[in-house]
């Protein structure tokens, strides 16, 4: 490991057992986070993800029919 920079170990590899009190404790907190975020509607998700080209290129990889899907995208991002 280069001096500067992390790298992450899953808990497995390094031995460490996780604590069921923090786990709880995580999981609250997060569904509550998830209660308080409001969930984006079709024109926000095409703004995000034509922001980031790399990030709905991974998107287009875990569909059947990617080509289906940028068509949709891209009318929807013509619309308004």
């Amino acid at each position: 490991m280069s001096a500067g920079k992390s790298e992450y170990l899953p808990p497995a590899e390094i031995g460490c057992k996780t604590d069921p009190a923090l786990e709880v404790l995580l999981w609250e907190f997060l569904s509550r986070l998830d209660q308080l975020l409001p969930v984006p509607d079709l024109t926000q998700t095409v703004s995000w993800l034509s922001a980031a080209p790399s990030v709905l290129a991974v998107c287009l990889q875990s569909v059947y029919y990617p080509d289906q899907l940028k068509t949709l995208l891209r009318h929807h991002r013509s619309l308004g």
